[in-house]
């Protein structure tokens, strides 16, 4: 993602937090429009405000500055061509946004479709419901291009709507591989007086960066999200929580509490999944099950490793990232399609060290230590002592 416009998105964060923007106001949604409207048709500052009323005055109207007087804001309202029906769609809009967030917190991907498709013209929140759509069916790139566009507006939108779109881009963030700028995202919304469902959705951007990061705050945040689906019976969600945390026990050498929320696994593509992961990580390959018929994508693709290299490398090269959906590590699974010695090398460095130094998981670093000793490269040496350099390199700045 473009640094300049996440660090915009970011600083955003910052302005809120520090002015407590915690308003509802019919006028904030319409603002926005107003100021698209005027660049639509080209209209300066000046000539849409007329005898209306102030260039300053209607700035502060599209920045949601004042509680403008309802005759003027009629009057720019007609100026900038922004009809009545356009402002009923605009309010009716918003309604729909909590519920797409909602749906994408539980995978359904339908009714998000059914939203994009019912509301089909050009606003400010309906840019934000196609964010969402992208980031749900993993078209990250549409969805980058979408994010730079809101961020041009980003500190006009009104509160709820700021609120969603944190949340979403913090998914994006993720994504993106930048989980410390996800947590950024929506820690701060804990100021909010947020919905119950969109609290869960702050903490699951929160949980899944931590999970990434490999911190002990994902512990905190799992604890919260099980209660809620628990009280809710949100099976389904609860079954997938749970497959992370293990994950992160398993991550951690914690043998004892992987176990323990192992048991509470029912669904079988988790527990297989999950016992084929560990056996992976302890080379117990010979008890890799052949006969599992439901993994997760990351499971899969270690069990077509330990049993046939060319088999996994014909397939994840014609899998889109829906393919991992819930993998463990992504980066993990695309080191295993480089071929060559300095393809691999080149891979390590540039795509995997940059993560790997901002977590702790000894795991996958010593994988890739064993790696890079065991290459067939003339500079195997150093490329190694520069990769455990990396490291003491962190701790010391830390």
């Amino acid at each position: 993602m473009n640094t300049k416009t996440v660090n915009k998105f970011l600083e955003e964060h910052k302005r809120r937090q520090s002015c407590l923007i915690h308003k509802k106001r019919t006028h904030d949604v319409v603002g926005i429009e107003i100021k698209s409207k005027r660049k639509e048709y080209k209209m300066t500052l000046e000539a849409l405000a007329g005898r209306s009323c102030s260039q300053s005055y209607l700035s502060k109207i599209e920045n949601n500055k004042i509680s403008p007087n309802l005759d003027i804001l009629e009057e720019i309202c007609i100026k900038s061509h922004l009809t009545k029906e356009d402002i009923d769609r605009l309010i009716k809009s918003g309604l729909m946004l909590e519920d797409a967030m909602n749906s994408y917190i539980y995978h359904d991907l339908d009714f998000i479709k059914a939203k994009v498709d019912e509301f089909n013209y050009s606003n400010y929140r309906t840019d934000i419901l196609k964010l969402i759509y992208y980031v749900s069916i993993e078209q990250y790139n549409v969805a980058q291009e979408i994010f730079d566009k809101v961020i041009e507006y980003v500190s006009s939108l009104p509160e709820v709507d700021f609120i969603i779109f944190s949340i979403i881009s913090g998914f994006l963030l993720i994504h993106s591989y930048r989980f410390e700028e996800a947590i950024k995202s929506v820690e701060s919304l804990d100021s909010y007086m947020l919905t119950e469902e969109l609290e869960v959705a702050r903490l699951l951007v929160l949980f899944k960066a931590s999970f990434a990061l490999n911190t002990v705050d994902c512990i905190e945040y799992y604890r919260d999200l099980e209660a809620y689906f628990i009280t809710n019976l949100e099976v389904s969600m609860l079954e997938e929580l749970r497959y992370y945390i293990c994950l992160y026990f398993l991550k951690n050498n914690s043998s004892n509490q992987y176990f323990k929320y192992l048991r509470g696994i029912k669904d079988e593509k988790y527990t297989s999944s999950l016992n084929t992961i560990n056996c992976f990580m302890n080379n117990k390959f010979e008890y890799i099950k052949a006969s599992y018929d439901k993994l997760l994508p990351f499971a899969e693709m270690l069990r077509k490793i330990a049993n046939d290299r060319r088999s996994y490398l014909s397939i994840v090269k014609n899998k889109t990232d829906l393919f991992y959906h819930l993998d463990y590590d992504p980066l993990f699974v695309n080191y295993f399609v480089c071929k060559e010695p300095q393809e691999k090398i080149d891979y390590i460095f540039e795509k995997v060290l940059p993560i790997l130094v901002k977590s702790n998981d000894n795991y996958l670093k010593s994988f890739y230590i064993n790696e890079l000793s065991n290459l067939d490269h003339p500079k195997r040496s150093s490329h190694l002592m520069k990769f455990i350099m990396a490291f003491n390199n962190e701790k010391s700045v830390k």
